[in-house]
């Protein structure tokens, strides 16, 4: 499948969004289910401030999406096949690596 030009700038968005170790660290954190802000935090050992100002990037680009549950804001994967992008880059860079590395 090619890329076309009208979907360009929202795949370079996309990539930009995931581009950022810390926002890879908080999607693993909450991988395979929903998490809060609180549960990221003790997973990745990150200030919550800035788990929080990383969730609301992740959220406006649709990448999350986040359910409030009385005063706790639960956030999820909104756009599953992230998980597939993460695994396809990962046998990428393994691929990389061993090239490298002969």
């Amino acid at each position: 499948m090619a890329l076309a030009d009208e979907h360009v700038a929202d795949v370079a968005a996309l990539l930009r969004a995931l581009g950022e170790p810390t926002r890879l660290r908080i999607l693993r954190a909450h991988w395979e289910r929903p998490a809060t802000v609180g549960a990221i935090v003790d997973a990745t050992g990150m200030k919550q401030a800035n788990v929080s100002k990383q969730l609301a990037l992740l959220h406006s680009a649709g990448i999350v999406a986040r359910t409030r549950q009385g005063t706790t804001i639960i956030y999820r994967i909104a756009l599953p096949i992230v998980r597939d992008l993460c695994a396809l880059v990962c046998k990428g860079a393994d691929e990389i690596a061993l090239r490298k590395a002969s």
